[in-house]
């Protein structure tokens, strides 16, 4: 399970801090890696006989980062909701998350981290169940719409 914290920046920015652990991901990612290998075609293999050292080798960046962001995205979405935050937009990743850098060999915890644009809380006044309005019900005469037309 990812843990999440929440640090307010401004009055109506806070930034999200998502750390998702190695067994959180790598499951998913071991059986992606053996899906892949069994359709992906490389030349100097059967069709769907490749290695998956070799997919790893080719592909496997790109199915980690595939797969830690569905498990990102479930996971922010869920905080959001289960905590009741209105945000404005989506929560926009800080240019520091990125998956480049990483040793698929020495796979570990990851840490990302999302700013938030919150939506400001607002009340109407005057709307109460105990103040009156007046409703005005106004005629039109034939005259003044034909003279419109």
């Amino acid at each position: 399970m990812a843990t999440i914290t929440r640090e307010d920046v401004g009055h109506l920015t806070a930034k999200i801090n998502v750390s998702v652990s190695k067994e959180d991901y790598f499951d998913k990612y071991k059986k992606d890696l053996q899906n892949y290998s069994k359709r992906v075609n490389i030349k100097g293999f059967r069709q769907g006989k490749a290695p998956v050292s070799i997919v790893k080798k080719m592909y496997g960046k790109q199915l980690l980062a595939d797969n830690v962001d569905k498990l990102l995205q479930t996971e922010l979405s869920q905080y959001l909701t289960d905590n009741k935050i209105d945000v404005l937009g989506q929560p926009l990743p800080v240019e520091d998350n990125t998956l480049q850098d990483l040793d698929l060999n020495n796979l570990g915890d990851l840490s990302f981290s999302y700013e938030l644009g919150l939506a400001p809380e607002f009340e109407l006044k005057g709307l109460e169940d105990s103040a009156s309005y007046t409703y005005y019900n106004i005629e039109v005469e034939d005259k003044a719409v034909t003279e419109e037309l």
